[in-house]
């Protein structure tokens, strides 16, 4: 939490967890970087995407976990990562590999179900979506796809009782994916 959320508290703290739940930023750098940054991200497409944390006191801990350092992680026994932050389902799209982001980076370190955000999202919302999710996760045999739609058409539902907009953007931001 706060200034103790770095980068290599995450790194030490995370294997052997059953939940990673991260609030925090999220990012994806699509294009329009300098040329020099542009060649490196199209040479490692896993560079585009991370999570911003606290920065440490070491070179080495920038505060940024790009999904190419979420790739080197060991979490074998994570059922569930949660990224409650903007863009974390986005990946830059590959010929014969799909997207390459966060969510197919935490796949790979071993998580099983991965829930993320498709765009930007507001905190308050979220934070409400969230609650939803986590209260839908905690019945009796719901997976995580069910408590994601079960939270989606809970904040549809309401949105459509209070005669707000409906568009996709202000409860469908969430996805969840896994095996």
């Amino acid at each position: 939490i706060g200034t103790a959320a770095t980068e290599s508290a995450f790194k030490s703290l995370s294997a052997g967890k059953q939940i990673l739940h991260l609030a925090t930023h999220g990012f994806f750098l699509s294009t329009g970087c300098q040329p020099e940054q542009e060649a490196l991200l199209n040479a490692n497409p896993l560079l585009r995407s991370g999570l911003v944390l606290a920065a440490g006191g070491s070179g080495q801990d920038d505060g940024l976990l790009t999904a190419e350092e979420v790739t080197a992680l060991r979490l074998d026994t994570t059922e569930l990562v949660v990224l409650s932050g903007c863009d974390t389902a986005r990946g830059a799209v590959e010929a014969g590999e799909g997207l390459l982001g966060l969510r197919r980076a935490f796949h790979a370190a071993g998580a099983r179900h991965v829930v993320s955000s498709l765009w930007p999202i507001e905190d308050v919302a979220t934070r409400q979506w969230m609650l939803r999710f986590y209260q839908s996760r905690l019945q009796p045999a719901a997976g995580v796809a069910r408590s994601v739609r079960t939270a989606s058409v809970a904040a549809l539902r309401e949105r459509r009782a209070s005669s707000l907009s409906t568009h996709p953007f202000h409860w469908g931001s969430f996805v969840a994916s896994g095996f």
